[in-house]
C-alpha cells in the first residue's frame, strides 16, 4: 500500500513573510545595537579637563592603526589615571598614523566620566552615524517590501 505524500512547496505568500520576518529581525537587532551605542556614551555625563600624558600609535586590526591616550583628571579632589583608543580617525598604516600623530600635540583635552563612576571615562564622543543609516535602510526596505506585498495582493485578486 503507497501513500500519498504531498510536496510540500512555497507559496508566494510564504516567501514575502519569511523576507518580511528576516528583515524585521535585522531591524530590530541594528535598533538593539544603535540603542545600545547611543545610550552608553550618554552615560558620561560629566566632563572635566584631563591632562595628557602621552600619545601613542597602536596596532587595531591586522590593516588599522589608532591613537591612544594616556591622560590624568581629577574629579571631587581623587586624581584618576586612564587611557583611551579613539574611535576615529583610524589609519591604514603606521607611516600615517605617525605623521598624523603631530597635529595632537595637545596638553589638555576634555574627558567624559559618569557621575556614579569617575572613574570610568572617554575622551571622545563619537554618534554612530553608520549605524543609524544602515537602520533607515533596513526600514525603508521593511516598508518597500510591506507595501508592494499589499500592491502585488490587491492585483492578484483582482485578476482571479
Amino acid at each position: 500500500m503507497r501513500r500519498n505524500v504531498a510536496k510540500k512547496t512555497l507559496r508566494p505568500g510564504d516567501v514575502w513573510s519569511l523576507v518580511t520576518l528576516l528583515l524585521l529581525v535585522i531591524l530590530v537587532s541594528y535598533g538593539v545595537h544603535l540603542s545600545i551605542k547611543f545610550f552608553s556614551q550618554g552615560a558620561y555625563n560629566r566632563q572635566t579637563v584631563a591632562k595628557i600624558q602621552e600619545f601613542k600609535i597602536i596596532k587595531i586590526g591586522a590593516d588599522r592603526f589608532g591613537v591612544e591616550a594616556l591622560y590624568s583628571y581629577k574629579v571631587d579632589g581623587q586624581k584618576y589615571d586612564s587611557f583611551y583608543t579613539f574611535q576615529k580617525p583610524l589609519f591604514l598604516n603606521e607611516f600615517s598614523a605617525s605623521d598624523n600623530l603631530k597635529y595632537w600635540d595637545m596638553k589638555e583635552m576634555k574627558v567624559w566620566y559618569k557621575a556614579k563612576k569617575p572613574s570610568q571615562s572617554i575622551l571622545q564622543k563619537v554618534f554612530p552615524l553608520k549605524e543609524l543609516v544602515y537602520l533607515v535602510v533596513i526600514v525603508s526596505l521593511n516598508l518597500y517590501f510591506f507595501f508592494l506585498r499589499r500592491f502585488t495582493s490587491k492585483r492578484f485578486q483582482n485578476d482571479v
